[in-house]
C-alpha cells in the first residue's frame, strides 16, 4: 500500500479562514488507536486508548509512541490496560499514564477536562485502584473500603469490583490528584462522559433493563440513559429513552451521547432500532419502509433537556439514520452522522443521490431544523465549532475505483479511499475549505475532532498499519511507525498565525480585529480608520467578551489563506523553479525535498525570512534517482507540499 501527500490549492479572502497542518503523531506496534480524546483550556490534546497485547505479532520489535516531532516515547506493555497521552500545542508528549500503574489495569470509558485544565478519566477496574474516596451517588454517602473489600485479593470479590465506576483527576503534570469510586450500574456500553461548567459530570450509557415491551411482556429492553452528577458526585437526575422493539432482542447502535449547551441545558442524542419512548414525549416509531435493506432499521433522535433533566423537546429522523456527533455553540446544535436509507430526515428530506450518505445539519435550541447537507462520503464522524461560529466536520470516505469522487462544497476530492477529510463551514453551513489525510483509517472506529477557543483543530483516531511507514498526512507533517493493524493518530491543524509572529504581521492582525469588532457590533459599516500599534492590546483589556481567554485576540488571528508551492517543470531532470505563496510573514521559511515516505533527501532553500506573497526560487535536482518525490514548503508552523516526478 502506498501513502502519499496530497495538496489542494485554493485562494480565499480574509473572511474565509484556511487551515495549515502543524504536526501529527503515531506509534509502533500498538495494535490499537486513540478512541477517546479531549482538549484542555490551555491547548493540550489528551488522547486515550486500550492496549491489548496480541497473541501473534507478524512484525516483532519495540512498542513505542512518537511525539509530533518524532521523538521516541517508551510504551508500557502491560496487557489489557488503558493508556493516556498528553501532547502540548507543539506536539511534544508532556506525560503518559498507564492503567497498570495506579488504575488497576483499567478499561477506559470516558475522557474529559475541566475549565482549570484538570483531565478527568472515567474507567472501570478489575481490582481496587489506589482510591481516596468511595461514594454512593444515590445518597451522596461515603462508603468504607474495608467493609466493601475485606479481602481485596479474593477471587470472589471480582463481582464487587465491577460494581464501581472510577473517576481519576489528573493535573497538568500528569499526576493523579484524586480517584473517586462511584457505585454505578454495570452497563453494556458507556457512550459519553463530560465535565460540566458547574463542576458536575454528565454521563451517557446504554443498558438492558427490565421493562414492559410493546406486547406487554416484562423482559430485558435496551435503554439509552443520561446521568447528571453534581460536583460532589451525587446523582441529580437520570433521563431514559427506551427502545420500542417488536423483536425478542434489542439490537444496539452504540452512538448515543449528551452535551451541555451554552445556557446550561443538555442536548442528548442517540439511535434506536424500531421506536423510542421518552418521558414527556409521545412514543415514536419509524415508518415502515418495504424497500429498506433487510436487517437495517436504525433511527436517530436529538432532544433537549432543561438543567433539571426534564424534556423540552425531541426530534426524530423519520428515515433510517444514525447520529455520530453533536456540538452545541452559538445558539444552535450542529450534528452529523450517516443516512442509512430513505431521504426522510427530521421532518424534511435530504439529497441521497449519487451515494450521498454523510450528513451535516443544524437545529436551533428551540428544535427547528435550520439547514442540512449530504455528501457522498460514508459518514460524518465528528463535528465541532469555535467561538467565532466556524464549524468543522470530519468525513470518512470509502471512495473506490469507479465511484464518483468525494464532493464537498465546490471542491472535488479524488483518491480519498478510507481517508479522513476535515472540512470547514460557517454557522449557516456554507462550505469554506478542506484538508485530507492519505492515511488509511481503521474501518470500525470513530475519529474525534476538537476546536480550541481560537479554532485550531485537534484530531484523533485509529490508522491502519500494514508495513513500516514514514508517511505524510495533510500538509507537511510526517508520521512514522511500524506494525500490522491499528495505530494511534493524533494531530493538530493550525488555523491561526503563530503568536510569536503576530508583531511582524500587524496589518493582518489589525484587519481581523476591525472585522471582529464590526461583527460584534452587528456588522456595521467598515471603518477606514487605521488602528494605533497598541490599540489591539487596549481592545483586549476593554473587551470583556475576550477576557475569558487571556490574550485570545492576540493568539487567534486567522491565517488568511493556505500556503502553497508549485514546481515546474514537472517531471524534472535538472534545474527547476519553485513558486511559493505564503499568507503571512515568517522568519524561517524553507523548502525541502523528501522521498515518497517523507525522508529528507535535500534542502532546496535553507530557512530564511519571507514576507507574505509569492516568490520564486531556483533549485537543481540533477543526480537524483528517478521516481516520486515531494517538495515541502515549511514555515514556523505552516506547511504545504507538491508532488514532483524526477525522470
Amino acid at each position: 500500500m502506498k501513502f502519499a501527500i496530497s495538496l489542494f490549492l485554493s485562494c480565499c479572502s480574509l473572511i474565509v479562514f484556511a487551515q495549515n497542518f502543524e504536526w501529527a503523531a503515531s506509534g509502533s506496534r500498538l495494535h490499537t488507536g486513540f478512541h477517546l480524546s479531549t482538549v484542555t483550556v490551555d491547548g493540550r490534546l489528551v488522547a486515550a486508548g486500550q492496549y491489548q497485547q496480541p497473541s501473534y505479532d507478524p512484525m516483532p520489535g519495540p512498542v513505542e509512541l512518537y511525539s509530533g516531532s518524532g521523538d521516541v516515547v517508551p510504551f508500557d506493555k502491560y496487557n489489557n490496560q488503558m493508556f493516556v497521552v498528553c501532547y502540548n500545542s507543539k506536539g511534544n508528549v508532556d506525560w503518559t499514564l498507564y492503567g497498570g500503574e495506579r488504575l488497576g489495569g483499567g478499561t477506559i470509558h470516558g475522557l474529559s477536562s475541566r475549565q482549570d485544565g484538570t483531565v478527568l478519566i472515567q474507567f472501570r477496574s478489575g481490582y481496587v485502584p489506589y482510591c481516596q474516596t468511595f461514594i454512593n451517588p444515590e445518597n451522596g454517602k461515603s462508603l468504607k473500603v474495608d467493609s466493601l473489600f475485606p479481602n481485596p485479593n479474593a477471587y470472589e470479590n471480582q463481582s464487587t469490583y465491577y460494581k464501581f465506576e472510577y473517576i481519576a483527576e489528573i493535573n497538568g503534570r500528569g499526576d493523579i490528584q484524586q480517584i473517586t469510586g462511584l457505585l454505578l450500574p454495570t452497563v453494556d456500553a458507556w457512550t459519553s462522559f463530560r465535565a460540566l461548567g458547574d463542576g458536575g459530570f454528565l454521563m451517557a450509557f446504554s443498558n438492558d433493563v427490565k421493562a414492559a415491551d410493546t406486547q406487554g411482556r416484562n423482559r430485558e429492553v435496551m435503554h439509552n440513559f443520561t446521568l447528571k452528577l453534581n460536583s460532589k458526585f451525587q446523582r441529580e437526575w437520570l433521563h431514559q429513552a427506551m427502545y420500542l422493539d417488536s423483536s425478542c432482542c434489542s439490537v444496539m447502535e452504540n452512538r448515543s451521547g449528551a452535551i451541555e449547551t451554552g445556557n446550561g441545558e443538555i442536548a442528548i442524542y442517540g439511535s434506536f432500532r424500531e421506536g423510542i419512548r421518552m418521558a414527556g414525549s409521545p412514543d415514536f416509531r419509524l415508518p415502515k419502509d418495504p424497500k429498506a435493506p433487510k436487517g437495517l432499521r436504525y433511527g436517530s433522535y436529538l432532544a433537549l433537556l432543561d438543567s433539571k433533566g426534564k424534556l423540552k423537546w425531541a426530534r426524530f429522523s423519520d428515515g433510517l439514520s444514525v447520529i455520530s456527533s453533536v456540538d452545541a455553540r452559538n445558539n444552535q446544535l450542529v450534528f452529523g452522522g450517516e443516512v442509512l436509507h430513505s431521504p426522510r430526515f427530521f421532518g424534511t428530506e435530504v439529497d441521497t443521490s449519487e451515494g450521498k450518505r454523510a450528513f451535516l445539519a443544524a437545529m436551533s435550541e428551540s428544535g427547528k431544523l435550520l439547514w442540512k447537507q449530504t455528501f457522498n462520503a460514508k459518514n460524518t464522524q465528528s463535528v465541532c465549532s469555535d467561538e467565532e461560529g466556524n464549524l468543522f466536520a470530519s468525513f470518512r470516505s470509502q471512495q473506490r475505483k469507479g465511484m464518483a469522487p468525494l464532493k464537498i462544497g465546490t471542491d472535488t476530492i479524488s483518491d480519498s479511499y478510507e481517508s479522513v477529510v476535515v472540512a470547514s463551514f460557517d454557522a449557516k453551513g456554507t462550505y469554506r475549505w478542506y484538508r485530507m489525510s492519505r492515511a488509511r483509517m481503521s474501518i470500525n472506529t470513530i475519529s474525534h475532532l476538537h476546536a480550541d477557543l481560537c479554532g485550531n483543530l485537534y484530531f484523533t483516531g485509529e490508522m491502519w498499519y500494514v508495513l513500516p511507514v514514514n508517511m505524510s498526512v495533510f500538509d507537511g507533517a510526517f508520521i512514522r511507525g511500524s506494525g500490522y493493524g491499528g495505530a494511534p493518530l493524533a494531530a493538530r491543524i493550525r488555523t491561526t498565525i503563530p503568536e510569536n509572529l503576530l508583531a511582524m504581521n500587524l496589518s493582518i492582525t489589525q484587519a481581523f480585529e476591525i472585522r471582529r469588532k464590526e461583527k460584534q457590533n452587528g456588522n456595521k459599516k467598515a471603518s477606514n480608520a487605521v488602528a494605533e500599534p497598541n490599540s489591539l492590546v487596549n481592545a483586549i483589556q476593554r473587551d470583556s467578551s475576550l477576557a475569558a481567554n487571556t490574550g485570545r485576540a492576540l493568539g487567534c488571528t486567522p491565517i488568511p489563506f493556505p500556503w502553497s508551492v508549485v514546481v515546474f517543470p514537472n517531471p524534472a531532470t535538472g534545474p527547476l523553479t519553485l513558486r511559493a505563496n505564503t499568507s503571512y510573514a515568517d522568519p524561517a521559511v524553507s523548502v525541502i525535498l523528501t522521498d515518497a515516505r517523507g525522508a529528507l533527501v535535500r534542502v532546496l532553500v535553507p530557512p530564511q525570512f519571507k514576507d507574505a506573497g509569492m516568490l520564486d526560487y531556483t533549485a537543481d535536482v540533477s543526480g537524483l534517482a528517478k521516481g516520486l518525490y515531494f517538495v515541502v514548503l515549511k514555515g514556523t508552523a505552516s506547511a504545504a507540499t507538491f508532488s514532483l516526478v524526477i525522470q
